[in-house]
């Protein structure tokens, strides 16, 4: 069952137990100060006692440390008293076991728990969780079926928070199949069914808002504008991102995300601003890395390369004081970005850290979207594209930055790059001239210095933006790109 939801209380009243306060931190998506909370807390009673191992666990779980939560609640479980609570603390150990250990056991314990949960006539809420456990699951195995039927049951247990964490696993599924449009809308109705929720999860709610962000700027066009500019809009931005906000790795990704759609606006100072801010709101060195390879790359957007060279070198420094072979989530994706920014500004710079990146040896969380998803294969073909090309293998370069556009590819766009799909076997521009397009863009990428997003983004997505929308230096590539030199006469122009 959920942590039972308290009105918000101010976090110096004394007089509340410490537990409470530790609810409180949950709710606000604080676990590292929950768990803080807890390890100091004094339980009155063997209930409070009890309440607060559910509260670790969940917290530990949040934080990606289901290994801990497995040590923390096997002994025990044979001490939770009554169906709801026991059927909580059971769920939570098979959800770890399936994280930690292995995906089929942990699957196996939570779907006899899920039938058990019948029979013992737990409550709906209870339940509900439990299929949405179970569609987790599935969903770390990619077994796309049975996470869709289980998620569905947890939606119509209309369980509150529980039954959009539900419909953001939906969302989830739709991106992995590549389905961007699909997915796009199942998170705002997500996010919708959010603000209708009793309950508060500051977490999850930023956690869809950042997959609202990195859609909005993959399908950027002008039938998908985003939610940047829109404050207060139902459906998009839910919190203004402000320098006045803690820190937060979500709280980051979403100003970063913004300042793109800004950029593409063409709305330099707005997105300069969100750059920034995202830098402040980054919560370690590996997200200051993510941030300022960023701020980094808006600036190049905009051709302010003395800029994007100094935040780029700060992002370097950054990036040494980070164990990235200790990290199991997406901040490994900072060094990509870095890649990126570092192919104009400081090129040799670029071959070590896509080296370091290579050099990786633990895998993505799999209960991430990133786990196995084109948006990191793209990245990554990408980057090392750049590298290549800095090492003046244009041959092997031009093979890499193809591989991002053909023969496989989707009608949407990941920053500079298009996606690919199974199912597709060209690119889905407008008129007849797609072959001699796409070869003059992937040429004009080899031959030029600096990765252009405006005519991947905007084009190769199929985007119909108007030219004077876009920065100056944007309308310059795009003529380029679109006219009949050669790459070496490209080249030359570009100077």
């Amino acid at each position: 069952m959920q942590p039972d939801h308290l009105d918000v209380v101010d976090s110096d009243d004394l007089r509340l137990p410490s537990v409470q306060k530790a609810r409180e931190a949950w709710f606000r998506g604080d676990f590292d100060s929950c768990l803080g909370i807890l390890n100091r807390a004094q339980p009155s009673s063997e209930a409070e006692q009890r309440e607060a191992l559910l509260l670790r666990a969940r917290a530990l779980l949040r934080l990606r440390q289901p290994a801990s939560v497995v040590e923390l609640l096997e002994p025990v479980l044979d001490s939770f008293v009554g169906v709801d609570e026991a059927c909580t603390a059971r769920m939570l150990h098979g959800e770890a076991i399936a994280k930690a250990q292995d995906a089929d056991r942990g699957l196996a314990l939570l779907l006899d728990l899920y039938n058990a949960s019948f029979a013992l006539n737990a409550h709906t809420a209870v339940r509900g969780e439990i299929a949405y456990k179970v569609a987790l699951a599935y969903w770390m195995k990619r077994d796309f079926r049975p996470t869709l039927e289980y998620a569905t049951i947890a939606e119509a247990a209309r369980a509150d928070i529980i039954s959009v964490r539900a419909s953001f696993l939906r969302g989830f599924v739709a991106a992995a199949k590549e389905k961007c449009h699909q997915a796009l809308a199942l998170f705002k109705s997500a996010l919708r069914g959010y603000q209708s929720c009793r309950e508060r999860d500051e977490d999850l709610m930023e956690l869809i808002v950042v997959q609202i962000a990195a859609l909005e700027v993959s399908l950027r066009s002008a039938h998908v504008h985003g939610g940047h500019d829109l404050p207060g809009e139902v459906g998009t931005r839910v919190f203004d991102v402000s320098e006045l906000r803690a820190p937060g790795v979500s709280r980051m990704q979403i100003a970063a995300l913004d300042s793109w759609l800004f950029a593409f606006d063409g709305e330099r100072d707005k997105a300069y601003r969100l750059a920034r801010i995202a830098v402040g709101l980054a919560p370690s060195e590996a997200s200051r890395t993510w941030a300022l390879a960023n701020r980094a790359q808006i600036c190049l957007c905009f051709g302010d390369i003395i800029n994007a060279r100094e935040f780029a070198a700060e992002a370097i420094v950054a990036a040494d004081r980070v164990r990235w072979e200790d990290l199991d989530g997406e901040e490994r994706v900072a060094l990509l970005l870095l890649v990126e920014a570092l192919a104009v500004t400081e090129p040799a710079a670029a071959i070590r850290v896509m080296e370091r990146y290579e050099n990786l040896a633990v895998s993505v969380d799999k209960s991430l979207l990133m786990h196995d998803e084109i948006r990191l294969w793209i990245l990554e073909t990408f980057a090392r594209g750049l590298v290549q090309r800095v090492r003046g293998d244009l041959h092997q370069a031009w093979q890499s930055f193809k591989a991002c556009t053909m023969p496989h590819c989707a009608s949407v766009s990941y920053g500079e790059q298009p996606w690919r799909s199974s199912n597709s076997t060209q690119l889905r521009l407008p008129g007849d001239r797609l072959e001699t397009i796409t070869s003059r863009l992937l040429r004009f990428w080899c031959a030029t210095t600096s990765p252009v997003r405006s005519w991947s983004a905007v084009s190769v997505a199929g985007a119909r933006f108007s030219s004077t929308r876009l920065p100056r230096s944007w309308r310059r590539a795009r003529v380029k790109s679109c006219g009949t030199c050669s790459p070496g006469e490209t080249r030359r122009r570009s100077r």
